[in-house]
């Protein structure tokens, strides 16, 4: 409940200072009559709702908020459907996150602004959702479409996930290659080489020269291992770069069709979601311009909704925008017209998710062979550079014979 600092005189005429906690001020004035107190001043305390940086699994999330959906379906209050659920989970984050919005929902009644708390599970469009759900009486509802949201949100972050598990691991298998060629086997080689006082020619040196800092310097090589990554993911993250690194995945040759496509799944899937829970189109316009992934399509969404403030229609803003496929822009008009713009953006993300799976299966396809041929090469390349000096050697022997 709201606190109020109130200045009162009681029954026997002196002033005093208290905080209160009443619904409303109606209520307080009553509380005080009652008491045959007398008010002098009546201030609210504004409430600073905390914030946590926690993230959930997107499973305990789905779990979380399914569980919520099917208590407000049989008429169980949502302060009572929270402080239910608090008892059900183990102690964790899950467990933190539901306590927390319980308690927060029984200071200030508004499910919300205790979502609030935690903008990393709830993002500022699912608060939307949830407060809609809130105004108009739907809040079940409203959790049910978070959870279909969320679902497909994970179930394509889960496909782009597992089918980078194969190059991760190929990438790492060959490091570790690399590392056993320059680490054990050259050294030995150069030995040999050394007792044999055999003239190494260019490409051995070179490779014996990786050897040498590999050995010699390893703690140098394994920061600068280390580095190159920080620092790529850095890049992602940072504002000044991640411009100019979002340009290049919507634009590159494999990985810019695949942008393109997740792109448009989230925005369809979003917007989709906003205008089912009521939201004002320019507002869920707005939302999606923030969070469709990629610094380009954030800017051809901005552009979206300014020609929708403006009175045209969102076919128009995304042919203004031309960055979107045609495909878009007339599945988007059809649902205007016959009004039924929720379903043409569900079969939008559905069409633009399965066939970012697709492309990424794709693209598997095509690094499987490359992979392999630059392992044939590379292997190729150093037995190449390592044996010279030997035939070389085989070679100047059999001559003098």
């Amino acid at each position: 409940m709201p606190a109020y600092v109130v200045r009162y005189t009681n029954p026997r005429g002196r002033v005093k200072k208290e905080t209160m906690f009443a619904p409303d001020v109606a209520y307080l004035q009553g509380m005080l009559q009652r008491k045959k107190c007398w008010p002098l001043s009546i201030k609210m305390v504004e409430r600073r709702t905390r914030t946590f940086r926690t993230k959930l699994a997107a499973v305990d999330l789905i779990s979380i908020l399914d569980q919520i959906e099917i208590q407000l379906e049989v008429n169980i209050n949502i302060d009572d459907a929270f402080r239910n659920l608090v008892e059900e989970f183990p102690r964790g984050k899950p467990r933190f996150v539901i306590a927390n919005i319980s308690d927060e929902i029984n200071s200030s009644g508004r499910v919300a602004e205790a979502c609030g708390q935690f903008p990393k599970v709830f993002p500022e469009h699912t608060r939307q959702m949830i407060a809609v759900g809130e105004s108009t009486g739907k809040l079940a509802q409203s959790f049910r479409r978070l959870i279909d949201y969320f679902q497909a949100a994970d179930a394509l972050k889960a496909t782009i996930m597992g089918a980078c598990m194969y190059p991760a691991l190929v990438i790492f298998m060959m490091i570790a290659f690399i590392v056993v060629i320059f680490g054990f086997v050259v050294p030995k080689l150069v030995d040999v080489y050394k007792e044999l006082s055999i003239e190494l020619p260019m490409m051995t040196k070179m490779i014996l020269a990786v050897s040498d800092l590999l050995n010699n310097h390893p703690w140098v090589v394994l920061g600068v291992s280390i580095l190159i990554p920080v620092m790529m993911i850095t890049s992602f993250k940072a504002k000044f770069l991640r411009k100019y690194v979002d340009v290049g995945l919507a634009k590159g040759p494999i990985i810019g069709p695949i942008t393109k496509d997740v792109s448009i799944s989230r925005f369809a899937s979003n917007l989709g979601a906003l205008y089912e829970s009521e939201i004002p189109i320019v507002q869920g316009l707005l939302i999606c311009s923030k969070i469709a992934g990629n610094h380009v399509y954030n800017k051809g969404l901005a552009v979206v909704r300014e020609a929708v403030e403006q009175g045209q229609s969102i076919s128009e803003g995304l042919k203004m925008a031309k960055i979107f496929p045609t495909m878009v822009i007339l599945t988007i008009r059809i649902g205007e017209e016959n009004g039924k713009l929720d379903d043409s953006l569900k079969k939008l993300s559905t069409y633009h998710s399965r066939k970012a799976k697709e492309r990424v299966e794709r693209a598997l396809k095509l690094f499987e062979p490359t992979m392999l041929i630059f392992l044939v090469a590379m292997v190729g390349f150093l037995a190449y550079a390592l044996l010279m000096p030997m035939m070389q050697m085989v070679e100047e022997m059999s001559n003098g014979r």
